[in-house]
């Protein structure tokens, strides 16, 4: 087995490119909420303004994809890169973790602990944030 050591700059650079990794899946993701929320408003905005349903485009997530790439990006970043940052802290902890559920007699109980909590209250932190950027993507999608 060969064995590999980094130095700190390259495990800044990884640590950097997995964020940005992250942050790529969660722009998608968001693209796509958008997108979708984006589609439902035409619909019901064509409902509400007529009072019967009316023809709505077959491209309506499509169109809502170009409004959120063009006019919407910068909302769409910050939200993804708060989530991504909260996923690089969660998967950072989960490897503190498994490294010290490998210990196992030489594992320190209280440090279990704390690690557990921790990891709990960013899992939450990511649900929080997950729930209230879906939340304004919709408003952005709805008003915007």
């Amino acid at each position: 087995h060969k064995k590999y050591e980094h130095t700190p700059q390259q495990w800044g650079l990884i640590m950097f490119f997995v964020f940005n990794a992250y942050w790529v899946l969660e722009m998608c993701t968001a693209v796509f909420q958008f997108s979708v929320a984006y589609a439902v408003a035409k619909y019901y905005r064509s409902f509400a303004s007529s009072g019967h349903h009316q023809a709505v485009d077959s491209c309506a997530v499509l169109e809502g994809t170009r409004i959120s790439v063009t006019k919407h990006l910068g909302s769409i970043s910050f939200g993804a890169a708060i989530i991504g940052l909260f996923q690089v802290t969660q998967r950072i902890m989960e490897y503190i973790e498994r490294k010290e559920a490998h210990l196992k007699e030489d594992s320190n109980p209280c440090i279990r602990g704390c690690l557990a909590c921790c990891l709990g209250a960013c899992r939450c932190m990511e649900n929080i944030m997950a729930f209230i950027n879906k939340s304004v993507f919709i408003d952005i999608a709805v008003t915007g």
